[in-house]
């Protein structure tokens, strides 16, 4: 990534740390990920602009939802020197367990000084990501079998319970080759995943959620394949 070397001086490029930020935001508008952790921790850190933790936090977890671990760490570091035990040991969870040296000495180092408040914030955590995931296997009949869920239910009624409704429809439109109705359930994704990114208040829904869709392609993948058929 070109911006990266700006920000170092390498290749024989004269280290430009607002060329960096200018590059990394086009990247960002080519679908690049890992730009996002860039930005952010630029805005975090002041490194060729402003500091802006509001942004910062934007980009960070644009960058975690996407899987970059780095990010991932960064907004559990952030949580926790702010106090924020809870939040923090749920970006931890998911890092550590992607196998985050970082995140796994972090961890560590919580639980030795803060032996009550780790386990207290684990059994938070659990309670609240107890929410059970509806079976993804491909030769599981569903219990209900309509088509046009995105114009009958709300979006409020697609993503409540664990987003089950969204669920059931996004496996509705697969098995019946409906590819509109699963453009628009996509749509309505992402919609709720800004959502809920820029309203940064509901973190265990928004990893839930994330972890459905990749469920989600998995399934269509799977079907797909089973059928003889490619993904449009």
């Amino acid at each position: 990534m070109i911006g990266w070397h700006y920000r170092m001086g390498s290749i024989g490029l004269e280290q430009d740390y607002g060329k960096a930020l200018e590059l990394f935001h086009q990247a960002v508008e080519l679908g690049s990920i890992v730009a996002h952790h860039f930005i952010g921790v630029a805005y975090l850190l002041a490194i060729g602009v402003k500091g802006d933790k509001k942004k910062s936090l934007h980009h960070l977890r644009l960058a975690a939802i996407g899987g970059v671990l780095e990010s991932r760490y960064a907004l559990a570091a952030q949580a926790y020197n702010s106090g924020n035990l809870q939040l923090a040991l749920k970006h931890l969870s998911i890092s550590a367990k992607a196998g985050h040296d970082e995140s796994m000495k972090l961890m560590r180092g919580i639980r030795s000084k803060y032996p009550k408040e780790f386990e207290k914030a684990l059994r938070a955590i659990k309670k609240t990501s107890e929410t059970p995931a509806l079976s993804l296997d491909p030769g599981v009949e569903l219990k209900e079998n309509r088509v046009g869920i995105v114009d009958e239910w709300s979006d409020e009624e697609l993503f409540s319970n664990g987003g089950e409704k969204f669920v059931l429809g996004f496996q509705n439109a697969i098995k019946n080759g409906n590819v509109t109705e699963r453009a628009k359930l996509q749509k309505k994704y992402k919609e709720k995943i800004d959502h809920l990114v820029k309203e940064g208040d509901d973190e265990g829904q928004l990893q839930h959620l994330q972890d459905e869709m990749r469920t989600l392609n998995e399934f269509a993948a799977a079907w797909m394949g089973r059928e003889g058929l490619s993904l449009p």
